[in-house]
């Protein structure tokens, strides 16, 4: 039976099917519109790289393969305020926000501009601290306290800088033995004149003494063995620097999973009492266990399968010795090894190293026996240096001679070589298995002489520096090799025994290279080594997908036959690319690799697979 509705009802269903529809359009346009492009102007104050991290939208990355992302305009007004708001934090109170939205033609796509009118910023017309006096602070500390604050008139007054001056401030204080400070006032700001008058109010509070140590969570460990590598006494005056030496120094044992050292912070004593007070440090320790076994698997281009497994005595003998034993095979190396360790040898701060080693070793030019032992003494020279000074005696023994030497003549079958070595390594890296910032510089001159029972005389000299430069989730990673083999007396070049002699190519090296197979062959392309060798790497690691990142590098290298030696035109160059997946021991790395200017007769492309970044 047909139902008549009023004119009303049917003119109010129309409109709402229409206005309906309309929406349903505009939300279709909305949600398919994507992010072309999202520029900046007017930015100087402030990095882009800052701005962009506030922002929940994001312009299209490099990767092809993933889409664009989507367009919000709701997202994007928060988005402005965003940047407005870190302006402020600044000091750039006058900056005026906007945004630009320029649409392609069917309404999927759109190019957005942020534009920025920084202003004026408000500057610091008067910044004064006043630290009340206190009969343990000196005048001359008062003066360190404060110098090289940037408090100066007509420095930019933003609260970031606000808080820094602030909590540096107070660091400085509790490192002379004021870690009660505190602090009053406040800043006050007249944004019509762009200016801001601080004044500050700071307490010393009484000074702080280390008290009695007591050690939790120990074991099989004696607590002197951790109470010797404190860097504080009883009644010395608190310092964070030395709680933080302190710490470092006890996981440096390597006989603990974790150490925390903690204050106990009594209540301040009140102004009659005496103007210090004592904390006593609680460290807690958790004990590794004192000998464990490791197991390594491992597979690579160049040595194929890979395994090794090493035993270790932890506090070996007691006083945080250790002593391990390491086996090793692979298509280059075999062998043994064993190594006992020293700590606090001579003084506190000297390590003693001891190492016997027999390994069967197969290269490309040779396969040898060697047979050595050494001794290695490392001590800190800085925070970030460390010295070493080593002696080695090693007898080889070449059982194949693979190359056709033609220096001169074929080197002896059985070499004895006595080296010194002299050393020093600077590391400033925050994560040494897969480095994102900070350099890593090694040096050493390692002779070998007559004068105490080697075959030949010669010095070996090295430098090597790697350097990391983090661009957002992109690392520029940048490497130069120099080494040199300089012989003397009545030693030859040709006298340089082939074991030791400077090898270039391959996945560590220049990577459009096989392995060792840069520089002077011979006919059937076996390496001859050389006496001199430069080496440079430019690589960029970027993020592709979760844990897996790809590299695109330019590697160079020349090697050549005589000491001292070098010659732009004789350097080779090799680009290529790769990928890397993350993994707890470092990541699983495949390069292809493509020589630029190959020697005659060799191919372009070479295929490197192995575990860790080149370098």
């Amino acid at each position: 039976m047909p139902v008549n509705l009023p004119h009303d009802w049917a003119r109010r269903i129309l409109r709402f099917t229409v206005r309906t529809a309309f929406l349903l359009v505009l939300a279709s346009d909305a949600a398919a519109a994507v992010v072309e492009a999202l520029h900046f102007e007017g930015v100087t104050a402030i990095s882009e790289t800052e701005l962009r991290g506030r922002m929940l939208t994001a312009g299209p990355g490099w990767k092809p393969w993933v889409p664009a992302p989507e367009f919000d305009a709701d997202s994007l007004e928060a988005d402005l305020e965003r940047i407005a708001d870190a302006y402020r934090e600044h000091g750039y109170h006058e900056s005026v926000v906007q945004s630009q939205l320029e649409w392609g033609t069917d309404h999927t796509e759109v190019e957005i501009s942020v534009l920025v009118e920084e202003g004026e910023p408000v500057r610091v017309e008067s910044w004064t601290v006043e630290i009340t006096p206190h009969p343990l602070l000196s005048d001359a500390d008062r003066l360190e306290v404060l110098d090289g604050l940037p408090l100066a008139p007509g420095e930019v007054f933003g609260a970031s800088r606000y808080r820094s001056v602030r909590e540096e401030l107070l660091r400085r204080l509790a490192e002379r033995g004021f870690p009660m400070a505190s602090l009053d006032g406040g800043a006050e700001i007249e944004l019509a004149v762009r200016s801001a008058r601080v004044a500050w109010s700071v307490q010393p509070g009484p000074r702080v003494r280390f008290g009695a140590s007591a050690v939790e969570g120990l074991d099989r460990v004696d607590a002197d063995l951790v109470e010797r590598e404190l860097d504080f006494s009883e009644g010395d005056v608190f310092s964070l620097a030395s709680l933080e030496r302190s710490r470092e120094s006890i996981y440096a044992l390597d006989l603990f999973r974790s150490v925390i050292l903690e204050p106990e912070r009594g209540p301040a004593p009140a102004p009659a009492d005496e103007a210090e007070t004592h904390w006593p440090i609680r460290i807690r320790v958790e004990e590794r266990k004192p000998r464990s076994i490791r197991i390594g698997l491992g597979f690579g281009t160049e040595d194929l399968l890979r395994v090794s497994a090493q035993w270790k005595h932890r506090n070996f003998f007691g006083q945080a010795r250790s002593l391990e034993f390491t086996a090793k095979y692979s298509s280059l190396l075999a062998g043994v090894e064993g190594t006992f360790r020293q700590p606090r040898f001579l003084d506190p701060a000297t390590s003693l190293a001891l190492n016997a080693s027999a390994f069967r070793e197969t290269t490309p030019s040779f396969d040898a026996r060697r047979v050595g032992v050494s001794s290695n003494l490392r001590r800190p020279l800085s925070k970030h240096w460390t010295g070493r000074l080593g002696w080695e005696l090693e007898q080889t023994r070449i059982s194949h001679l693979k190359t056709d030497f033609s220096v001169g003549e074929e080197p002896d079958e059985n070499v004895n070589l006595s080296v010194l070595e002299f050393g020093a390594e600077y590391v400033n890296l925050y994560d040494r298995v897969n480095p994102r910032d900070g350099t890593r510089l090694d040096l050493s001159l390692r002779p070998s002489l007559r004068a105490i029972a080697s075959d030949v005389d010669y010095l070996k000299a090295r430098a090597e520096v790697t350097h990391f430069i983090p661009l957002d989730s992109t690392v520029l990673a940048l490497r130069l090799l120099a080494a040199n083999i300089s012989p003397w007396g009545s030693t030859d070049e040709s006298d340089v025994p082939l074991v030791r002699r400077l090898f270039s190519g391959g996945s560590t090296s220049v990577r459009g290279f096989d392995y060792q197979r840069l520089g002077p062959l011979d006919d059937d392309e076996n390496p001859r080594g050389g006496l001199s060798l430069v080496e440079g790497n430019v690589e960029l690691r970027f993020p592709i997908w979760r844990d897996l990142g790809g590299v695109t590098f330019l590697d160079a290298g020349q090697l050549s036959a005589r000491p001292t030696t070098f010659r732009l035109g004789d350097v080779f160059y090799a680009t290529g690319g790769g990928l890397r997946y993350g993994t707890p021991l470092g990541p699983l790395r495949l390069d292809l690799g493509y020589i630029i200017n190959p020697p005659p007769d060799i191919g372009r492309l070479r295929v490197h697979f192995s575990v860790g970044h080149a370098f």
